[in-house]
């Protein structure tokens, strides 16, 4: 068992994170985080209340989000935020990038399409249940499961309040960059 409190950093080539406090027990191979704890998986942050990082064979396998769960992701230097939340996730990875993620309890999400060179609609979207997929560092579909209610706006309508869920966060600079950042000097 490992216990970590006050700033816990935690650095991965593929996968970092941080938050108030952690514990890692080798019994079930889980890493457990709280207080308002990020996670970064290639182009995405995940933050909830609290988070569970399950390894099988020394590689991430799963990744549950408990209460307040939120997904955001972006292309390089964009300022639209693709952004998926609700009460509960469930994430999986596929040699360790993240693959899916099911979301659970009020789930909402905004998606920003782009065309060859443009962003041109927003949607949001309220639904029971949500599946998103990941390709390449970035989301690549939402499936929507249970009574779906979806709007779409002309991305000239699109005003800052309808831009971001309620528990939005981007916090870029909260990323771990190196393990040598995170070893204390």
């Amino acid at each position: 068992v490992v216990s970590a409190w006050r700033k816990v950093r935690v650095f991965k080539s593929d996968l970092q994170a941080r938050s108030d406090s952690a514990f890692f027990s080798y019994g079930d191979s889980t890493l457990r985080i709280y207080q308002s704890p990020m996670v970064w998986a290639q182009g995405s942050q995940i933050s909830a209340d609290t988070m569970y990082l399950q390894m099988v064979n020394n590689k991430m396998d799963n990744m549950d989000m408990i209460r307040n769960a939120i997904v955001v992701n972006t292309e390089q230097d964009s300022a639209y935020f693709n952004q998926v939340a609700g009460k509960m996730m469930k994430g999986y990875f596929v040699d360790e990038k993240l693959d899916r993620v099911f979301v659970d309890g009020n789930a909402e999400s905004i998606y920003f399409p782009k065309d060859s060179t443009a962003y041109n609609s927003m949607s949001r979207t309220l639904a029971a249940r949500m599946r998103i997929n990941f390709t390449n560092d970035s989301l690549m579909s939402i499936t929507f499961i249970r009574k779906p209610e979806m709007t779409y706006y002309p991305i000239e309508d699109v005003t800052e309040e309808l831009k971001t869920l309620p528990n939005f966060s981007w916090k870029p600079k909260d990323r771990p960059k190196s393990k040598d950042e995170i070893i204390a000097k």
